[in-house]
């Protein structure tokens, strides 16, 4: 409802208040004038007129005002004493919040209604800031999922190629390829032994775990639910990486909760190491590809055509999964944004509300 500013008649309230002067009893007729102005004083356009008459300035001066009435209504004896004990209270409440607002109550409640503008506009810079976070979230998406389709696209146009190419090229791009990922493999050994380095606890024999982590060794038969462990699924495993790496605190899908994932390190690891098992498999492939002789009837550069299918199939199956992962994200990114965007409606509607209860204040009569 809008507020409604208009004077209280002060003169029944202190007329009926200096009566009690010359009476012995406090009655509720007279309990019920002084209420009916005291509730409104809150809004009155004359209430500082009130409180200069009784000499009130802050809430101590109310107490001292009305503990006449109090003593007087103790002595009465009154069979109504709650009634009329809880009605001074309520006066003596309605008094209380008017003396310790500005003197001038339509500019209170105008600077009331502008803090809460303000404290509105606040909250929506931060959904503004959220939302431009997310546009960028989402672009970032959309455009990873592009580069993985186009990546799977030229994987398939070169697995097309791989089909037509003759022997000497297929023996040349089989040899190229060998070179290419022994480089790697050589690389990727150094980057784990960097990032063991930062190790929070030793790891020994690295060559040793890296070799049963390649050759696909159990690591423990009696794994829980899923069958055997396998040595490469233990080292890259969080549990692993907390052990050895430490850990860092990172916000969850839902605001202020936390959970404990891998430290930065923890991280490269895992990652290098799926890298290197996988370059190590490739280039085993390639290996026994390139043997001299024939494996069952195949030709040798056959069987290099074979391992080089093999190698861009994986690839594509590869991008093929990103390029889902990227597409959900980004569809779920959207969900978000479009619900983050009527939030921020909501917070314009509440804005121009209170510019609306602002005007309205404004054009009540002056104070």
């Amino acid at each position: 409802m809008p507020l409604k500013f208009e004077p209280v008649n002060v003169n029944e309230f202190m007329s009926t208040y200096l009566s009690f002067n010359s009476l012995d009893r406090i009655s509720h007729e007279a309990l019920d004038k002084m209420w009916k102005v005291a509730k409104g004083i809150e809004f009155a356009t004359n209430g500082l007129e009130l409180f200069k008459r009784m000499n009130i300035k802050d809430q101590h001066d109310v107490d001292k005002r009305l503990a006449p009435l109090y003593e007087k209504l103790v002595r009465q004896k009154s069979k109504c004493h709650d009634q009329k004990k809880e009605k001074l209270n309520e006066i003596s409440e309605a008094l209380k919040r008017r003396v310790t607002k500005d003197p001038n109550v339509r500019d209170h409640y105008i600077s009331r209604y502008k803090d809460n503008q303000r404290k509105i506009q606040i909250e929506k810079s931060c959904f503004e800031k959220e939302i431009s976070k997310h546009v960028g979230i989402k672009a970032l998406n959309v455009d990873n999922a592009e580069l993985f389709k186009h990546k799977s696209e030229a994987c398939r146009l070169q697995l097309n190629i791989l089909r037509d190419d003759d022997a000497e090229t297929i023996m040349k791009k089989a040899n190229d390829n060998l070179s290419e990922t022994t480089k790697q493999v050589e690389c990727l050994y150094s980057r784990l032994s960097e990032i063991t380095r930062h190790a929070q606890k030793k790891i020994d024999n690295l060559d040793y775990i890296l070799r049963l982590a390649v050759d696909n060794k159990i690591y423990n038969a009696k794994g829980i639910g899923f069958g055997p462990i396998t040595w490469k699924s233990y080292l890259s495993e969080d549990a692993y990486a907390k052990k050895y790496f430490g850990t860092q605190r990172v916000c969850g899908r839902r605001k202020y909760i936390e959970r404990e994932i891998p430290s930065v390190h923890g991280k490269q690891w895992q990652r290098t190491l799926i890298d290197y098992c996988h370059e190590r498999a490739v280039l085993k492939e390639y290996q026994n590809a390139l043997k001299k002789g024939t494996s069952d009837g195949v030709s040798l550069s056959e069987q290099c055509r074979q391992a080089l299918m093999k190698d861009v199939t994986h690839a594509i199956n590869r991008y093929d999964a990103k390029h889902h992962t990227y597409t959900k994200r980004a569809e779920k990114t959207a969900d978000h944004l479009d619900h983050l965007k009527r939030r921020l409606m909501m917070y314009d509607v509440a804005i121009n509300d209170v510019n609306r209860q602002i005007e309205r204040v404004k054009l009540m009569g002056n104070s």
